[in-house]
């Protein structure tokens, strides 16, 4: 589903305590700043026994019931009352439908994986139920039962116990699966299951997401090596089965990936029996050593903990019986920059037996005398989902059937008069395809990221940074905001299937120079710094803006001539055009910046490109301003950028057609009482879906607007995120003041129906009142308008 930001997502945000929610102090209390509620459910179908829950693209989560249903938690809060999918499932003992992962390609394929207790023919022998594991295809909310693939089976629990039935698709791409040892041995003789490679029982499993084995798997190659996809207990005792990637588990019922990174990081809780209880770290063929070791120690042992035997792994922590909690379940790692910096890069953890949930530190402490939140009910999942402008812990219970949401209060936006300085070469802080600033991996859909700018000045209160959406896995958005404020519920780029997509943004920083992304698809970002906004006194020298109306500088569609100066020298794939700014169009001499915005045109029948801006004369910048995807395509961006000794700015373009410049304004390094930027919360004006703002533009059309409260009637111009959306074929948007006439610029462009198309403007306000800002779009669109800041007058 194409969206900017979903319309049921913004409500979700303002009636997060409503709909279908009730608050009580039903909990103990949690640190300062955070609140638990708990999610009522429909009188018609309530929550029956959940077991899990997995985030879904649109603020949506999937909910999984012990007796075989899947149920989706709705973007508003609700719990959607009609099933999912409902299984024929065995649910004695442990058994039943226990666990579910999302594709990272889902919102083109649709994939989910379901983990199961089939019946085989009788749920009461040991014969007649096996655990299974299958794909399957959802659509809307609903899953097609006639899509399931299987891709685990016969994975025989003697006990009906030990399951396990956690699995996530791992930032590899490869589907991890969680199964317990069964109980007892499968066989009903030999060694413990967990030890017996021969066995899928008391292992983590990693396969592909059709079911094939990864070539890199630990045991691919030995001896006696062999698939035991749907073996059982049939497979031979000296084989050694390829989907294994971990073994010595007694009952790993649930395990996290790490979102915070593009590395295949996580953790595992392993369910102890009458001694201790772990979390291990994951680990390409790793022995955690269950039924010898429990814990540090020899099985069953408080005393027998010396150092660890050879070819076996400790956990990173454990806990003992003796502190009233018996058996642990839920965890998750805590997204960074959501909640205080104290929780960054912590993973949460619980314990079904005491209800207590435990934060385990970024440098590996645990309190267990003084745990993050007491629960009621027997805790079994916990996921972080993002809905709306909250991204928050969820948490099921069995037993009492409950949801729960615990969420922070977070700080709000806020700054002083800020000067701008453009740096001479664009830094590149973040790209998730090379592990700049990150490990290498792509941004999952629903997730979120904290991104070092690397800004080491406190007085740097927000930046300009260049966000690009690489390919992104379907049609999607991404959004940008400070670290440790609220979550907007507006969007910084839209991009489409596999597209690359540039937008510049000017956003906020906390004071170690941190921002927060989140993406609605999974891709790749790059992410470039192009200058910083600082906080000074009025009466210091700095980058002040005067805004011009924006007037068409160079476009090397037509001719040079003297109102059109450029000139282009090409070469092979890579063309140069310098064109001088200074002197024109109201760009005064000695300016420290201009503000164009690029518009990349690409022809018809060529591949994609991009476009770099930068100072005459200066290196040539190792990033680029804006891309296009070719085959006519045509992109606009807008790029500040220094100008050379001469007063010219020079574009390199790389598998690009032609490039239009339009001058928007300058920056100059003055005390001028006017042209500091303020930062807001963005605030959207417009959205003509809806009934914000004015109605949809027709062709040729052009509608006023005032930008609203935030903005004081003093202000010279806004920063503001224009995107097209729902277009209705090729055509171009401009905004202007409305006290002039409309300029022969623009700011977005179209090539085709149904595109949506986001652009930052630095737009000139007109006179103060109702309509001061005016957008004309040529080809008819929706708009959606949301306003980031201001400049002085």
């Amino acid at each position: 589903m194409r969206r900017i930001l979903a319309v049921t997502s913004i409500a979700a945000a303002s009636l997060a305590v409503g709909l279908g929610t009730t608050v009580g102090p039903a909990h103990a209390a949690l640190p300062t700043g955070f609140s638990d509620v708990t999610i009522a459910n429909p009188s018609s179908n309530p929550l029956s026994s959940p077991t899990g829950i997995t985030p879904l693209d649109g603020g949506r989560a999937l909910i999984t019931e012990k007796a075989g249903a899947v149920r989706v938690l709705l973007p508003d809060g609700t719990i959607a009352a009609a099933d999912a999918l409902s299984l024929s499932v065995c649910a004695n003992s442990e058994e039943g439908l226990l666990g579910a992962a999302v594709d990272p390609a889902f919102a083109v394929n649709g994939y989910v994986y379901l983990y199961y207790t089939r019946n085989a023919g009788n749920c009461n022998s040991s014969t007649g139920r096996y655990n299974r594991v299958s794909r399957f295809t959802m659509s809307g909310n609903t899953i097609n039962p006639a899509s399931e693939l299987i891709l685990l089976d016969n994975m025989n629990i003697p006990a009906g116990n030990h399951n396990g039935g956690d699995l996530h698709v791992g930032q590899d791409g490869y589907l991890y699966v969680t199964v317990g040892d069964g109980g007892t041995n499968p066989r009903l003789t030999g060694p413990s299951a967990a030890q017996d490679l021969s066995l899928l029982n008391g292992k983590i499993m990693r396969i592909t997401t059709s079911g094939g084995v990864p070539a890199d798997n630990p045991l691919v190659g030995v001896p006696n090596a062999q698939s035991c996809a749907t073996t059982g207990i049939a497979a031979a005792t000296t084989a050694k089965c390829t989907e294994i990637y971990d073994w010595g588990l007694r009952n790993p019922f649930r395990f996290a990936f790490d979102p915070n990174t593009g590395s295949t990081h996580f953790f595992i809780n392993d369910v102890g029996q009458g001694t201790w209880e772990e979390v291990d770290e994951g680990g390409k063929g790793l022995n955690y050593g269950w039924d010898i070791r429990e814990g540090f120690c020899a099985n069953g042992s408080t005393t027998n903990c010396g150092s660890t035997p050879a070819g076996y792994t400790d956990p990173l922590t454990s806990y003992n019986h003796n502190i009233g909690c018996t058996f642990i379940t839920a965890g998750a790692f805590v997204p960074n920059g959501i909640w205080p910096a104290e929780y960054d890069n912590s993973y949460l953890f619980a314990d079904g037996g005491c209800g207590k949930m435990w934060q385990r530190t970024a440098a590996g402490a645990v309190d267990y005398n003084t745990p993050f939140a007491q629960t009621s009910g027997t805790i079994v999942a916990m996921a972080f989902v993002t809905q709306g402008s909250s991204t928050s812990l969820f948490y099921v219970t069995n037993g009492s059937s409950q949801l729960h949401q615990i969420s922070y209060a977070p700080a709000a936006v806020t700054s002083g008069a800020l000067a701008y300085t453009s740096l001479a070469s664009a830094n590149r802080v973040y790209d998730t395809r090379d592990g700049t600033g990150v490990a290498a991996g792509a941004v999952r859909a629903g997730s979120t990221r904290s991104v070092d700018l690397k800004i080491a000045d406190s007085s740097v209160k927000a930046a300009l940074v260049n966000l690009t959406m690489v390919q992104p896995i379907g049609q999607g958005f991404l959004q940008a905001w400070q670290a440790g404020t609220q979550q907007p519920a507006t969007s910084n780029i839209n991009a489409g299937n596999g597209e690359f997509v540039a937008n510049a943004s000017i956003v906020p920083v906390d004071s170690t120079g941190k921002i927060l992304i989140y993406s609605s698809v999974t891709t790749d970002v790059v992410i470039d710094v192009m200058g910083t906004f600082k906080q000074i006194a009025a009466s210091d020298p700095g980058g002040r803006f005067t805004t011009l109306s924006p007037a068409r500088l160079v476009d090397t569609r037509v001719a040079a001539s003297a109102t059109n100066a450029f000139t282009r020298a090409d070469a092979g794939q890579t063309s140069t055009v310098n064109a001088p700014v200074t002197g024109k169009l109201g760009v005064p001499s000695g300016v420290s910046a201009v503000a164009l915005i690029v518009t990349a045109v690409s022809n018809p029948g060529t591949v994609a490109g991009y476009v770099t801006a930068y100072a005459h004369g200066a290196p040539i910048p190792p990033t680029s301003n804006l891309n296009q995807n070719g085959d006519g395509d045509v992109r606009p961006n807008l790029v500040v950028v220094p100008v050379g000794a001469d007063g010219s700015v020079d574009f390199k373009m790389f598998n690009t057609s032609h490039v239009v410049v339009d001058v928007a304004g300058y920056f100059s390094n003055t005390t001028s009482s006017s042209g500091l930027y303020h930062t807001i919360a963005p605030t959207r004006i417009v959205d003509t879906r809806t009934p914000l703002g004015f109605g949809s533009l027709g062709l040729g059309a052009t509608q006023s607007i005032d930008p609203g409260a935030g903005v004081p009637n003093t202000a010279r111009a806004v920063s503001e995120n224009v995107t097209m959306t729902q277009t209705l074929g090729g055509g171009f948007l401009t905004a202007f003041p409305a006290d002039e006439a409309r300029p022969t610029a623009s700011n977005g462009n179209a090539t085709a129906p149904g595109q949506d198309r986001a652009s930052l403007a630095l737009t000139k306000v007109g006179a103060a009142g109702a309509g001061s800002i005016s957008y004309y779009s040529s080809g008819g669109t929706d708009l959606v308008v949301d306003i980031t800041g201001y400049f002085d007058s």
